[in-house]
């Protein structure tokens, strides 16, 4: 009569390897979920940051997945602004809102729309302005009221850019002033959006993520 221990042998090297293979690929799946999704979640942070008007500043979002190599239980993604304290800081106050206040005895510059017009660069610092159109600015003060910088004595051309009016156009009277930045002492920041609410819905993509994943396990 047969042994019917004989049919119950278990291969206990191959249950071993088999063991470790499925939980290497269980880690894998864990980090490629956790890393994918970071990377979505920073896409979306670089969206919100563009659709608030921050232009280069999208382009500071990064994504950082731990540990930086290999495997582990329980990986997790960091996001962050990359760059020094200043990219930093325009991001904490566009998210935050605040006021940015000028140094003492100081004011900002805050450009005008027309101030744009002879340059590509949205908020160009005056000196800038005055270097790339070689018209100088003058300080027009106002009692109780912020200065203007004006540029007088000018012309538009077909392109709307600003140039320096000939002395003929001078003369005949054809020549404009524009306010091109306004002196004042602070800013106020709105909040332009959300870390919190645009990184939402992607606690819940991780674990969806990680489970497709998983099931193709074989």
């Amino acid at each position: 009569m047969p042994n019917i221990l004989d049919a119950l042998t278990i291969d206990f090297a191959k249950l071993g390897a088999d063991r470790k293979r499925v939980e290497k690929a269980v880690l894998e799946a864990e980090r490629a979920a956790v890393a994918g999704v970071g990377k979505d979640a920073e896409r979306a942070l670089e969206a919100a940051t563009a659709a608030g008007g921050l232009g280069k500043l999208a382009k500071a979002w990064n994504s950082q997945i731990y540990p930086k190599t290999g495997l582990a239980q329980g990986p997790a993604v960091l996001l962050y602004p990359k760059g020094g304290d200043r990219t930093k800081g325009a991001i904490r106050g566009q998210v935050e809102g605040g006021r940015i206040g000028a140094r003492s005895g100081q004011t900002i510059a805050v450009p005008t729309k027309a101030a744009a017009l002879s340059l590509r660069k949205r908020r160009p610092t005056p000196a800038e302005w005055e270097a790339a159109t070689g018209i100088k600015l003058v300080p027009v003060e106002r009692p109780g009221k912020p200065t203007l910088l004006v540029a007088a004595g000018i012309r538009l051309t077909k392109a709307g850019r600003v140039r320096g009016a000939s002395a003929t156009a001078i003369q005949r009277g054809r020549f404009a002033s524009a306010v091109i930045f306004v002196l004042v002492p602070s800013i106020s920041l709105r909040s332009r959006f959300s870390v919190e609410g645009t990184l939402r819905p992607y606690g819940a993509r991780v674990a969806n993520d990680f489970a497709q994943r998983a099931s193709r396990i074989a």
